[in-house]
């Protein structure tokens, strides 16, 4: 048996998938001084203790079934058990400190790690591929989460976030289709790419102390229905939630100053959008495609791209303010055939239809009166 084990500081101890000595590389072989497997048991014994799990040290293992990684390391290092197809259960001791970059790639049977509070880094790629992996506990302590770690889990359906979280790279969940929902904690104030292509994602609670939401953070996130944005991000990048086509509510918080290109593009369910007053700027094609949006309310002082609300095929009813600057000589509105009124401010008839094309002067009217007829 080997767990809850003390491994002396020049061992591993293993499980093999057929009861016998894995074989190890020839970089690794020069470095044992033996590698025996007894009562169910395997035991890599090295030359000197070591702190370190070297590069590509037990790549293509495939024969490994389970690992202990001694609490004398420190780091796992780039490429350590890559394609060990086998692998099913990893148990890393107190004291290491950073599983590095790609080092468990691939590994497509592991189904659990357990990954103690010693770890404050999780590198690019560390457990990329590895889709047999179902709930992963990250422990406080761990500050960085590196770039496409859990890339393409597809059956990762639990991730806990610690509230020591400064940093998410892009990319770091994407593809991971059984997660369900998600919690950015307190500490981290920008959202990448992270959750792209999460399509099972359902619930994202998003902390206050987040000020940017950005490119491609939840872009075919098909299944999330809603999202409440916070008072105090500024910024929602460009495709951020692009084909959240489950999307049926959103509002736009007050601190927000730019929504970017295509930041809502393709939400076709979403049917209601409340831009809150102090936006300051709309993207082009920030909400084009969103077919099921009915009427919007355009606040004061915006800047709107064109084609902000591109092929917007339901929309009926727009509201402008007194005041707004259109930063495109392409409508906000183009290919919104089924538009039925423009409403303006009093005496703001005459500013807009300098600023929209001629076939649309007769959808501009002042708000409160009966709908335009079309001559």
């Amino acid at each position: 048996m080997i767990d809850n084990p003390l491994v002396p500081a020049n061992e591993i101890w293993y499980t093999s998938i057929n009861g016998e000595p894995i074989e190890l590389s020839d970089a690794t072989q020069k470095n044992t001084v033996s590698n025996t497997y007894r009562d169910g048991k395997g035991v890599i014994v090295f030359k000197e203790p070591f702190v370190e799990i070297g590069v590509m040290s037990f790549k293509n293992c495939t024969g490994l079934q389970k690992v202990v990684i001694p609490s004398n390391v420190i780091e796992i290092g780039w490429y350590a058990f890559e394609g060990c197809t086998g692998l099913q259960e990893i148990v890393i001791l107190e004291g290491v400190a950073k599983i590095g970059t790609c080092a468990f790639m691939g590994c497509i049977s592991l189904h659990k790690v357990v990954i103690p509070s010693s770890v404050t880094e999780i590198d690019c790629g560390a457990f990329s591929g590895c889709n047999s992996l179902q709930e992963v506990v990250i422990p406080e302590g761990v500050t960085i989460i590196g770039e496409e770690a859990f890339r393409d889990c597809t059956n990762l359906r639990k991730i806990v976030l610690p509230s020591s979280i400064t940093e998410i790279g892009c990319d770091v969940f994407l593809g991971c289709t059984s997660l369900h929902k998600i919690v950015i904690p307190e500490s981290v104030t920008s959202i990448g790419s992270s959750f792209s292509g999460c399509t099972g994602l359902q619930e994202v609670v998003i902390s206050s102390s987040v000020t940017e939401i950005g490119d491609y953070a939840f872009s075919d996130c098909i299944d999330l229905r809603e999202v409440v944005i916070p008072e105090g991000v500024t910024r929602i990048g460009c495709w951020a939630f692009d084909g959240c086509t489950g999307l049926r509510r959103i509002v736009i918080p007050s601190t927000i100053t730019t929504i970017d290109e295509e930041a809502f593009r393709d939400c076709t369910s979403l049917c209601e959008v409340v831009i809150s007053e102090g936006v300051r700027g709309i993207g082009f094609r920030a909400f084009g495609d969103c077919i099921n949006l009915c009427e919007i309310v355009i606040p004061e002082g915006i800047n709107i791209d064109g084609g902000a609300f591109e092929r917007c095929s339901s929309l009926e009813i727009v509201h402008l303010p007194a005041v707004m600057s259109i930063v495109s000589i392409l409508s906000p509105f183009s290919g919104c055939d089924n538009l039925k009124a423009i409403y303006v401010p009093l005496d703001k008839v005459d500013y807009y239809k300098k600023r929209f094309p001629a076939d649309m002067h007769w959808l501009i009217v002042e708000e409160g009166v009966d709908l335009p007829v079309k001559p």
